[in-house]
């Protein structure tokens, strides 16, 4: 896996690595200046052993989630690399002709790439070759593969392809160069198809066109890798001599020409970018080059170009990718190369790219130039003779796009995870300090200084980090293993492609350091909390109170401010000056100055040095003390107005009637700033309400239940409830995170700060439960009164319910495939495509002709064709798009709904595709097309329209568009007029598009744009049947591609495809609730970890209750009740919350599909709150226990 959160993953590791380093420097050096407290601090590991495995155990949750979501992503990368590597073998660059139809690579351009290939010693190996897909059957079998890739190379014209080990034949041997001089009437299968057909060496297969067959003898069976890894549409292959495959096809030359880079499989990937580049370079015309930089150098073209520039200066809205800031690098580099007598190579690596003839043709088509802009378009139809594609790459940068997806997704769930450890971590020591506060009292009395208190818990607890961050990586990488095993087995394997888990080193480094990191600063941030407590409080055991900070003058306090401002040298300067603590200062000197050299060499060290971090650290002490001189304010809330109301504006959109020119238009600045404003407003309240003769509690219970409340209104809006008031803002996957966070923490501010709310509710359902209503009265009472802890491990514990509860919604949502079949569907229950033509597009005919099957067993029979090209707005830019052209048949009696229409073409969406079959000029578009309607998926080269709201449904005004030729490919299709009167439903054709990759933006028409593109007749390639009885969907599946055997049909039932998108779906489902079910597992492991420090550190309160006559079964119930009411508190609170995230993402979901539909799983809902309180108060049975065993008598001498 290569990125992770947008940022390499080799640098994070680094990162991360240098920062582990750096901090254990820092302790080094801290225990080398003190070793008494590094013994002392470390003598209750070993002499408290079920503890400190307790703390571990809640220490390593972090790591585990880290590692688990880590692995997952590489296991995913690694199988598609694993794919890749042995799909495409030793062919790293892939050369074809621009013409895909009826174009050939000939001997000239041949030479020419062979010579390139001999002259550049970063390539090794060069394979020209026929590949052609066609229907294979076996002789003996009868057995066939209607899509079965047939390659022809000859080996007399390949260059270094085959000198090293590269097919391996099915008995384990590699194939040498005399085995691959295949004869006239023989053939070399792959294991893929001798599986498919039976056929095994020496047995006759048939390769089979219609009108004509070709009987070839197998001489050798292959592995399904490299040349024979088969084609785009099946893994089935055959490779024969070059002649008979020219012969049988009738092509004029080879289609194909694969280019392999030195050093086997794996590949220096940059430079395989850099030779394609080159190597293109070498087909793009002179003359068309030519035609194309005089005529953008032509006056009106040059001064329009200069003029965009100057708009595009002051234009800051990128409102398409005209308006773009690639725009104006473009056509800044663009105006330099017109600058020039002659057209370069980067002039030719600026126009052969299909973004950058988008820009240039937009800016042309601005000139109302029709002539030019059709010329334009027809030159740079010309411009390539041949693509070079870096392919190894593409596919490989494809699975690192999946992997870091999945990565980020599982990191994005996991992070309510992370947060519930850390919340945990934070807590156990707060426990851990509350047990040993009275030794800690007793230690501070002797003389120890609090620094000193800070370094023994930090010392200690680095140690439970070090070891928790070994175990946690270790678990994670086991249940990582368990998981995608899971999925594996929910998602299947074939010979093409299959999921293997894999782990790397740098992944176990960037979940063992961040672990580690993220634990350890835990750690210190509670070691300065544990330092404040009250020396005579803590030595006589009673509650927690903290010391008063002493304050200095602010005179002092300013001096030390602007010393702090020199770094390390401040200290340097102390040691120059007090000789008495001059060892000591020389420590503070080094551990101070060693992370800031590491940090400034390595910057220095980068091509792009970055020396913020540095800077960060040497200022460290100026930040502090800077935060001295303004915490007194902190309680008076205006800090945080300030702040809030700073980040609040900064974040709003600069077109909002309170943006300005410095706004960023952040979601989170804005959402955050409010957020502190709350917080600000509510600790002014609190000032205010000193000035009363309120009650202090109750003045509390005031402010900070309107702090609680506000945040939950805040929170709970929909996204785009003060859209209205803040303009469109800018916010990524973070909100979510953020929102789950401010949501949770509001609702446990409000039920902490109103705790009697809570006590009477549970009181009532004990009413009449006699001796028992006293048990209940106090298992709620105390983490009532302990508000600080209680409020902790509700936290954790809601956070991780809300994170299930909105995933449960999210699945619901989305899972339409399986219960609105037709939605998907179309109402088609068999999808079927050829590789070879029908003649004369008389499917009816052939199949009227047949005697299998026949017309009557129909209902319906469609034919489309599809093809790729372009299209534009009036006022758009040409970018990419996929025609698709249907007949009337399927036009008139499909079944998708269509979201946005034009009522004049009519009042339903039967009727509007009824307009679309009488009317050429009409079209229909998918939802993709929209701006935001396709989940955000789109890329910048895809077609697009901004003029209809996805989120507006219901009728629109049509819109006119223009379709031209695709870039870089020759072809028939000229420049035509439609207009848009539809927009289909977002999951219409789901089924057809989008199964292996992106969307593409789709246009539904007429077949009568076939005529119009080209003189001659366009086959039909992709049929739709709808059968009289779509139960025998299967078995007329078989029979079509038995009479379109010659044609090469491949058929699939539309209930096939359900099951199969249903299974893959469902795995992934499974691996996400099996992820999930983890952080269910960290919450309830939290609530354990706290009932076994709650038995330790309310020994005494234990024997006194027993004394006062509470029985065995009174503190067994009494310990369940404490953790039954978390969990049920929790699981309600995470519900509701979940439930109300959940219903925002469905509005915004919804904007992008009008047939979406909103329900609650009550069913996943019982049993998540089912399994949250059973195991919390299973988990509570032992401490219960052991609380119960305690006797009164050793209980109160406990000490």
């Amino acid at each position: 896996m290569e990125t992770l959160f947008g940022l390499d993953t080799d640098l994070i590791s680094r990162y991360l690595l240098v920062s582990t380093i750096i901090l254990t420097v820092l302790v080094v050096l801290l225990s080398l200046r003190n070793k008494i407290l590094l013994k002392i601090s470390l003598r209750n590991i070993p002499r408290r052993k079920a503890q400190s495995v307790l703390i571990i155990f809640g220490l390593m949750l972090s790591s585990t989630i880290i590692m688990s979501a880590l692995a997952i992503g590489d296991s995913v990368s690694w199988s598609i690399k694993n794919t890749v590597m042995g799909g495409l073998g030793e062919v790293d660059i892939a050369i074809v002709d621009s013409d895909v139809e009826n174009g050939f690579i000939s001997d000239d351009e041949l030479n020419v790439i062979t010579e390139n290939v001999k002259n550049n010693q970063n390539l090794d190996g060069v394979i020209p070759a026929v590949r052609y897909t066609s229907p294979i059957m076996g002789e003996k079998s009868e057995k066939t593969v209607s899509n079965s890739e047939i390659v022809g190379f000859d080996i007399y014209n390949t260059y270094g392809f085959f000198s090293r080990q590269s097919l391996k034949s099915i008995n384990g041997s590699f194939l040498e160069e005399d085995d691959l001089y295949i004869q006239d009437d023989e053939t070399i299968i792959n294991r893929y198809l001798s599986d498919a057909i039976d056929a095994n060496i020496g047995d006759n297969i048939l390769l089979i066109k219609p009108g004509d067959k070709k009987n070839l003898r197998v001489v050798n069976i292959v592995e399904s890798k490299g040349l024979a890894g088969g084609g785009e549409e099946s893994p089935a292959s055959a490779l024969m001599n070059y002649n008979v495959v020219k012969e049988f096809t009738g092509v004029e030359g080879y289609n194909y020409v694969g280019v392999s880079l030195e050093g086997g499989l794996e590949i220096d990937r940059e430079l395989s970018k850099e030779i394609s580049s080159d190597l293109q370079l070498l087909f793009i015309s002179d003359e068309i080059t030519n035609e194309i930089f005089f005529a953008l150098k032509s006056p009106n073209v040059f001064e329009a170009l200069k003029l965009q520039i100057e708009t595009l200066s002051n234009d800051t809205e990128e409102s398409n990718v005209l308006n773009s800031q690639n725009s104006k690098d473009l056509i800044d580099t663009l105006i330099l190369e017109l600058e020039k007598e002659q057209p370069s190579d980067e002039f030719k690596n600026i126009i052969k790219e299909g973004i950058n003839q988008a820009i240039i043709g937009g800016i042309i088509d601005g000139l109302d130039d029709q002539e030019l802009s059709a010329s334009f378009g027809l030159a740079l139809s010309q411009l390539v003779d041949l693509n070079v594609r870096p392919v190894k790459d593409d596919l490989l940068t494809f699975g690192d796009l999946l992997a870091s997806a999945i990565t980020l997704f599982f990191s994005i769930l996991g992070s309510f995870s992370i947060i519930v450890g850390l919340l945990l971590i934070f807590l156990v020591f707060v426990m851990l300090a509350a047990s040993r506060q009275t030794e800690m009292g007793i230690i501070r009395a002797v003389g120890t200084k609090r620094r000193n208190l800070i370094e023994m818990f930090t010392y200690e607890g680095l140690v439970y980090s070090v070891g928790a961050a070994l175990v946690g990586t270790l678990l994670g990488i086991i249940v990582s293993f368990l998981l995608f095993q899971l999925f594996i087995q929910g998602v299947g394997t074939d010979d093409r492609f299959s999921f293997q888990y894999n782990v790397s080193l740098k992944s176990i480094n960037i979940a063992f350091c961040a672990g580690l990191i993220l634990t350890a600063v835990t750690v210190i941030f509670s070691s300065f909390r544990v330092s404040r407590l009250n020396i005579v409080v803590a030595i006589r055991g009673l509650p927690q109170e903290f010391a008063m900070e002493k304050t200095k003058s602010f005179k002092q306090q300013f001096y030390e401010l602007l010393f702090s401002l020199l770094g390390p040298l401040s200290i340097l300067y102390k040691i120059i000056l007090d000789k008495k603590n001059r060892k000591k200062q020389i420590f503070v000197f080094l551990r101070w100055t060693i992370p800031i050299v590491i940090l400034f060499v390595g910057a220095i060290s980068r091509e792009n040095s970055n020396f913020i971090l540095p800077i960060i650290l040497w200022l460290f002490v100026f930040y502090f003390k800077l935060y001295q001189i303004l915490a007194p304010t902190i309680s008076t809330g205006i800090p945080f107005l300030l702040i809030g109301f700073f980040m609040a504006f900064s974040g709003l959109n600069p077109d909002s009637n309170l943006g300005s020119e410095q706004s960023q238009g952040s979601a989170f600045l804005w959402t955050f700033g409010v957020t502190l404003i709350f917080v600000g407003t509510g600790l002014l309240l609190q000032k205010f309400l000193n000035l009363t003769n309120l009650r202090k509690d109750f003045q509390k219970r005031i402010s900070m239940s309107m702090i609680g409340v506000s945040m939950l209104i805040f929170w709970s809006l929909p996204f785009d409830a003060l859209e209205g008031f803040t303009g469109k803002l800018d916010g990524d996957i973070e909100m979510f995170i953020l929102s789950g966070v401010c949501l949770v923490a509001a609702a446990v501010w409000i039920i902490m700060y109103n705790p009697e709310i809570i006590v009477r509710l549970l009181s009532l359902f004990s009413y009449k439960s006699g001796n028992l209503r006293s048990v209940v009265k106090m298992s709620i009472a105390y983490p009532m009164s302990a508000r600080f802890r209680t409020g902790l491990t509700l936290a954790m514990f809601s956070l991780v319910i809300f994170t299930l509860m909105v995933f449960a919604i999210i699945i619901n949502i989305s899972d339409r495939v399986e219960e609105e079949p037709d939605t998907v569907s179309g109402g088609f229950d068999i999808r079927a495509s050829v590789t070879e033509p029908i003649i004369d597009n008389n499917i009816i005919g052939f199949i009227d002709s047949s005697d299998k099957i026949s017309i009557d067993d129909f209902t319906v029979i469609s034919s489309q064709a599809y093809f790729p090209a372009r299209a534009k707005t009036s006022d758009g830019i040409l970018q990419n798009a996929f025609i698709v052209s249907s007949d009337d048949e399927w036009l008139t009696n499909n079944s998708y709904e269509l979201t946005h229409w034009d009522n004049k073409y009519g009042e339903t969406s039967k009727e509007v595709w009824q307009s679309v079959a009488n009317n050429p000029e009409l079209v229909i578009v998918g939802a993709n097309v929209l701006v935001g309607g396709s989940f955000g998926f789109q890329d910048d080269q895809s077609f697009t329209i901004t003029e209809i709201d996805p989120s507006t449904v219901g009728q629109i005004d049509e819109i006119d568009i223009t379709i031209a030729p695709p870039s870089g490919v020759k072809t028939n299709l000229t420049n035509t007029d439609k207009k848009v009167v539809g927009v289909l439903d977002i999951y219409a054709d789901s089924l057809e598009f989008g199964q292996d990759g992106p969307v593409p933006s789709l246009i539904y028409m007429n077949s009568e744009i076939l005529g119009e593109i080209s003189n001659e007749t366009t086959p039909y390639t992709n049929f739709k049947f709808r059968l009289k009885n779509p139960d025998n969907s299967a078995e007329f599946t078989r029979m079509l591609e038995t009479v379109f055997i010659e044609n090469g049909m491949i058929a699939v039932s539309t209930d096939e495809l359900i099951e199969r998108q249903t299974a893959q779906s469902n795995a992934f489902n499974l691996l996400f609730q099996g992820f999930m079910g983890l952080g269910l597992f960290v919450g309830i492991s939290a609530l354990g970890v706290i009932s076994f420090r709650s038995v330790v550190e309310r020994r005494q309160s234990i024997g006194l209750m027993r004394a006062l006559g509470f029985n065995k079964k009174m503190i067994q119930i009494h310990f369940l009740l404490e953790s039954g009411v978390i969990a049920l508190i929790g699981s309600v609170i995470g519900i509701l919350l979940g439930t109300i995230i959940g219903w925002n993402i469905f509005q915004d979901f919804r904007e992008e599909t009008a047939t979406a539909t909103f329900s609650i799983p009550w069913s996943t809902v019982v049993i998540i709150t089912f399994i949250a309180i059973v195991f919390s108060l299973l988990n509570t049975i032992i401490p219960a226990r052991q609380a119960s065993a305690i006797s009164p008598s050793e209980a109160l001498r406990y000490e």
